[in-house]
């Protein structure tokens, strides 16, 4: 603790507390029969989620623009955590919706469109586990609220790959989703498309679907080739 604290330049009994507020959270692992801290592998987990989506935003900037000019609406990111969905990009759109002011953001996956293409995606197990119980929390009278409902819509975005939110999150928007995946084919997020509802309409449905297709493949294609820049230690002169 001694060096730490010579090396960061802060007293001991400070590095002291930041160190127990680390272990606390599980970030780092305490020896009390030797007083040492080691990092464990919840801090390898971190940096690989970190790193995923530092990935995830080279592959996406260029296509997500693109798609907010051809599609003329607001174009979000989102990725599946829990039960949640996170939106962590967006590319607004002057003529689209105004749905929220900044990002990330977390909705319940059930009400998205994003969210539903994410949870197609996974194993039996993992949504019994994600989805225990009978009933489900709605955002308006058009969201999804039992778990049987939900399987059945994920049954149809799983065939047709691609699902919609239509008012389940807010009553005016609504909005169609496609996943985007990973080299070994795991869907590891969804891109969306958000539109006025009365927009989503047969033709214009159509439209969005088509379009919001295109920019997931576009991503996932993207995904596969992108190398993040490691930083290089200079050697002592």
């Amino acid at each position: 603790m001694r060096e730490l604290a010579r090396a960061l330049g802060l007293g001991k009994s400070t590095v002291h507390r930041l160190l127990q507020a680390l272990a606390a959270e599980g970030l780092l692992d305490h020896d009390r029969a030797s007083g040492t801290y080691s990092l464990n592998l919840a801090v390898y987990e971190l940096g690989q989620t970190a790193a995923g989506h530092l990935r995830l935003k080279a592959a996406t900037e260029p296509v997500i623009d693109d798609l907010r000019n051809r599609s003329g609406q607001t174009v979000q990111i989102g990725v599946l955590r829990g039960t949640d969905i996170i939106y962590v990009e967006r590319r607004e759109s002057s003529r689209g919706l105004q749905l929220f002011s900044s990002v990330p953001r977390r909705l319940p996956a059930h009400c998205t469109s994003s969210g539903k293409v994410l949870l197609a995606d996974l194993e039996p197990a993992r949504f019994a586990e994600l989805y225990p119980g009978i009933w489900l929390p709605g955002l308006t009278q058009k969201s999804i609220t039992t778990v049987a409902e939900l399987a059945r819509e994920l049954d149809v975005a799983r065939e047709r790959g691609w699902a919609h939110n239509l008012g389940e999150t807010l009553l005016e928007a609504a909005s169609v989703a496609a996943p985007i995946r990973d080299p070994n084919g795991r869907a590891v997020a969804g891109v969306s498309v958000a539109v006025p509802a009365d927009q989503l309409q047969d033709a214009g449905l159509n439209r969005y679907v088509d379009l919001v297709q295109l920019g997931a493949r576009a991503i996932s294609r993207r995904l596969a080739m992108v190398e993040l820049p490691t930083r290089t230690r200079r050697s002592p002169m």
